[in-house]
């Protein structure tokens, strides 16, 4: 009898770190050579490519458990970035290619069949008692999304609309179109700082935040609720933090208060879970920068769970 799910993070083609978490956690290969657990189902929150060196790999072993219904799997920003990216409908940039690059150094014709497997994973998921999305579960936007895709899958329509930013400016927007919708449920809501920032020295300097979502409204500064770490300035120089500002009621809807739990992924945390800095009460970040030297990480949810405890999160350390 299914106990529970296993949610892991953001896997990014490390193969090796894969393996090493099932097992971790008691999948075993079965005689097709696919792993599972005879109690328990994992469920991945996306980004499964781009970064890692075993992209192959990794999207076999991830594949073959779904197929097999041994797990189960939601949809990233990264491999909505790849459907974008092969229909056209994302520039060719220095910087998409470099983060598109370790996917497209497959074999075009094995890239093409991920890729249409890529269409039948659902945005978001809800299960027995867990939610399980990539960035940021917003009911309303998910409501208004359904309408649209009754099954969270998407369709080569729904692409082409969530990949055109309507007019006007970041401020002034309608949550409920796809774009606005997509940008916060695969890559979290984003609240406004100056001057620009960086977090590493070869990426782009940007205007807005990620944010704590997940954490309790306390009022105050926003800048206890930012999630993104390793501050540079607009020269690469380390040592410097954006002016957040204060937190105003048109950011307070973004905070989580719903009391069914939530597993995702996508904020590049560091080291361990941490009570606010990576989880909440009925939300879990389980993305801990396991693309570069952090742990691949799992929470490991029992059906009939309703409040998040550290004991359940599991790091495999490489």
């Amino acid at each position: 009898m299914k106990t529970g799910y296993d949610v892991i993070g953001d896997v990014h083609g490390q193969a090796g770190k894969l393996e090493g978490l099932l097992k971790q956690m008691g999948y075993e290969l079965d005689i097709k050579g696919t792993y599972r657990h005879p109690i328990r189902t994992a469920i991945f929150v996306g980004d499964l490519v781009d970064r890692g060196p075993d992209q192959l790999k990794t999207l076999q072993i991830v594949r073959s458990m779904v197929e097999a219904k041994t797990a189960l799997v939601v949809m990233g920003n990264h491999e909505f970035n790849a459907l974008a990216f092969d229909a056209g409908l994302r520039p060719a940039t220095e910087h998409n290619l470099k983060q598109h690059e370790q996917f497209l150094m497959l074999e075009e014709s094995v890239r093409k069949d991920f890729l249409a497997w890529f269409w039948t994973i659902p945005l978001w998921l809800e299960i027995d008692g867990l939610r399980v999305i990539h960035a940021y579960w917003n009911q309303e936007q998910i409501d208004a999304m359904t309408e649209l895709l009754p099954d969270a899958t998407m369709t080569p329509e729904f692409l082409e609309m969530a990949t055109h930013r309507p007019p006007g400016n970041n401020e002034d927007i309608d949550p409920f179109h796809p774009f606005w919708a997509v940008e916060a449920l695969l890559k979290g809501p984003e609240v406004p700082v100056t001057p620009g920032y960086q977090t590493g020295k070869e990426d782009k300097v940007r205007h807005h935040a990620r944010f704590m979502w997940w954490v309790d409204d306390r009022g105050g500064d926003k800048r206890q609720y930012l999630a993104t770490e390793g501050y540079l300035d607009e020269n690469g120089q380390p040592g410097y933090e954006p002016d957040a500002g204060p937190l105003d009621e048109r950011y307070r809807p973004l905070f989580y208060r719903d009391a069914k739990p939530v597993v995702f992924g996508h904020y590049w945390r560091t080291g361990t879970p941490r009570y606010e800095k990576t989880y909440g009460d009925h939300a879990a970040c389980v993305d801990f920068s396991a693309a570069k030297d952090g742990h691949l990480t799992a929470y490991r949810f029992t059906i009939g769970e309703t409040t998040i405890h550290e004991k359940h999160f599991v790091q495999y350390i490489a």
